[in-house]
């Protein structure tokens, strides 16, 4: 007998009908479908207290709450039926946990509330223990930067004449946040998610119940799916006389996955006011060279080389990145900056750049007059001991700890070093290592206790934009998503990518990019971290320096660049020139873009002179055939097509479909034109006449 089945049943349906979805969206952001396609779901609720969540293609069976990860016991549940929705009202030893079920134009709502509670649990999942059926993949995001995200098929047990372990092996849980996503074998999905994420940690955790039987353990009896999500409230004290409501979750089905997740993100920024503004980044950042070895000196080689070039490189922004302080002490500039970050500044805006600049706001370096002065302002563990993020610190001498901004004089200093920042000049700013300030308040001792991490952090970031500004660019980098959501203008997705291809860096780099483009230009602008052109100190082979740039430029994010610029040769200087995003946001499609293990990722976009532009990238080790159906991409019978790169373009002929082979780490741009081959090779990778790029063409 199935789990619960022996409750007697009392259920009421609640339709969650598929209106048509009120996806506003400013002209900037990537556009949302005109007419998403959602689909009929339907809440069932039991006098047990049980409910389910079903449709024609899946069902999410058997929900209960959870506390601290284990099923509530009330000592009575109080159904309530309404029109168009619910209420189920769970009496405990000590208050009560209500939950209400509705629908709304975009799908089902969960809604929960708790009263009668002196402290919160660490854990409360309005939804737990629900069976999972009809789907076979799921898509994780990441909590943030590097993920790991993407679409993950449900692992099937292994096939076995005898386990010869004492334990199964074919247990598995995974952890989702901002969104989670369930995925049909028709690609229907169910997108799950709060737009609330300004006070707790949003999670999901799918996982399954695995069981064997026989001797020997080598058959499967049972291989059941289920899921949990809901919020983390890290035991945080409540009043017990006030009724206390959590944010909304919101079930979105839809009839594909990509599409689903980008309707859900829509709703989310107009939730949260996005309006994103900002032309698409364009800039230098001086890590990836210099590291923290950056300098005065070197700043001033890097204008007077800009100067030099002709036609100039359009840069939007210069940004020093570490190196020019000990960590913490951002207002006192080491002797690589004799005259200050302000003198600085200005040399860049008298340049006509905008003055970017790196800061940590949770680093502390041990050799920080905060450290020596003030270790009252650093994070404690549980022990009362200063927890020391890094025993040896990457930028200079010493260890590194983490600010407490708990601590009112902590917070008040770093409100200080923005506000101070944006007076000497700086209107870029990317904010690194932002994960420092995430920390689980069960896990750690605050100064001022009483909050939960996300509300810590949430501080910090609404603090920041105050002092920034909103005119000023913020880059998010080293960051979970969830919290910034709202503040940042642009967000790094994945990992460092450094001048040597890697399954660390380069390969993380295509996977995150590729899983989180959903959000690219809705949420912020995606930003892939740096590609490289020059030809010192560089283990990158030309395809895989080609293959880093067109992928970065081509998707419509952040474009990035470290070298020295007037070190490179001209055709490097085209490549950069012709890398140039628009003055408004071009977000490219992934081709097939729920498929797992991928070797070759392809995309396609409009270009803004009315072309169409594909990339295919192999980021394999081996040669690998690929077939581009231009017929499927253009809706054209056949269409002008070349082999594209910056200036030049290789005449295919008029056709509608084409192959090639593309080597390990190589890629291809391909453009496809009406106007015959009146096609102008002066064009940047989205379409736009820029000098400084015409070559040639090949007829």
């Amino acid at each position: 007998m199935k789990r619960r089945d022996f409750f007697q049943r009392s259920a009421i349906g609640v339709l969650g009908l598929g209106f048509t979805p009120s996806l506003l969206v400013d002209n900037w952001m990537a556009k949302a479908r005109k007419e998403p396609s959602l689909l009929k779901q339907e809440w069932i609720l039991h006098g047990n207290g049980s409910f389910d969540i079903v449709s024609d293609e899946f069902s999410i069976l058997e929900c209960y709450p959870a506390l601290d990860s284990r099923p509530v016991f009330p000592l009575a549940v109080g159904l309530e039926a309404s029109k168009g929705g619910g209420k189920l009202i769970y009496s405990l030893d000590k208050g009560k946990l209500s939950l209400s079920f509705s629908s709304g134009p975009n799908g089902l709502i969960l809604d929960t509330s708790v009263e009668g509670w002196d402290m919160a649990p660490h854990l409360v999942f309005p939804l737990s223990g629900g069976r999972v059926e009809g789907c076979n993949r799921l898509f994780k995001q990441g909590m943030g930067f590097a993920g790991p995200s993407g679409i993950i098929k449900f692992p099937e047990p292994e096939k076995l004449r005898f386990d010869p372990g004492p334990v199964s092996k074919d247990v598995w849980s995974y952890d989702s946040y901002l969104v989670t996503g369930l995925i049909t074998s028709g690609e229907t999905s169910l997108v799950i998610g709060s737009f609330d994420h300004s006070n707790y940690l949003q999670r999901s955790t799918i996982y399954n119940r695995h069981r064997r039987f026989g001797l020997t353990d080598r058959r499967t009896n049972t291989n059941e799916i289920f899921l949990e999500t809901g919020f983390l409230m890290e035991n945080i004290p409540l009043d017990p006389s006030v009724k206390f409501q959590l944010p909304s979750l919101h079930f979105i089905a839809g009839v594909d996955p990509f599409n689903t997740l980008r309707d859900f993100s829509v709703i989310l920024a107009n939730y949260n006011n996005i309006t994103l503004r900002k032309a698409p980044r364009y800039h230098y950042c001086s890590w990836y060279e210099h590291e923290y070895r950056f300098s005065q000196d070197k700043l001033d080689d890097l204008l007077d080389g800009l100067d030099s070039i002709r036609p100039a490189i359009p840069f939007q922004t210069l940004q020093i990145d570490a190196g020019y302080s000990y960590l913490g002490e951002w207002l006192i500039p080491n002797d690589r900056w004799p005259d200050g970050m302000e003198a600085a500044f200005s040399s860049i805006r008298k340049a006509d750049y905008t003055a970017g600049i790196w800061i940590g706001p949770f680093m502390v370096n041990t050799n920080s007059f905060i450290y020596k002065q003030h270790k009252d302002w650093l994070l404690h563990d549980r022990e009362g001991n200063i927890i020391v993020e890094w025993e040896k610190d990457t930028h200079s001498e010493g260890s590194v700890c983490i600010l407490d901004t708990s601590h009112p004089d902590a917070f008040s200093y770093l409100r200080e070093v923005f506000r101070t920042m944006r007076k000497w000049g700086a209107g870029y700013f990317k904010t690194d290592f932002l994960d420092w300030g995430l920390q689980d308040s069960t896990r750690v001792n605050r100064y001022t206790p009483g909050k939960t991490s996300v509300q810590y952090f949430h501080d910090v970031i609404r603090m920041i934009r105050e002092e920034i500004g909103e005119e000023s660019f913020w880059l998010g980098c080293i960051t979970p998503f969830a919290p910034v959501v709202g503040y940042v203008d642009a967000i790094r997705v994945s990992n460092d990518v450094a001048p040597g291809w890697s399954r660390g860096g380069t390969l993380n780099m295509f996977r995150e990019m590729h899983w989180d483009q959903y959000f690219n230009n809705i949420l912020w602008q995606n930003d892939p971290d740096v590609f490289y052109l020059r030809d010192y100190n560089n283990q990158l082979t030309d395809d895989e320096m080609e293959t880093i740039a067109f992928w970065d430029g081509f998707l419509g994010g952040v474009v990035n660049i470290s070298d020295s610029i007037h070190k490179l040769h001209e055709d490097r200087l085209r490549f950069l020139r012709f890398l140039q995003p628009p003055e408004k946001p071009l977000t490219a499609t992934l081709l097939d873009w729920p498929v797992q293990d991928k070797n070759i990722y392809m995309a396609s976009k409009r270009l803004l002179n009315g072309d169409w532009g594909i990339l295919a990238v192999n980021i394999s080790g081996e040669s690998k055939p690929v077939s581009v159906d231009l017929k499927a991409i253009t809706g054209k019978e056949a269409v002008n097509t070349f082999f594209w790169r910056p200036g030049e373009l290789d005449h295919l002929g008029m056709v509608g479909h084409i192959s090639f082979e593309l080597k390990p780490h190589q890629s291809r741009l391909i453009l496809a034109s009406e106007k015959g081959e009146e096609v102008n090779p002066g064009i940047t990778i989205n379409g736009e006449v820029k000098p400084g790029i015409a070559l040639l063409m090949k007829l």
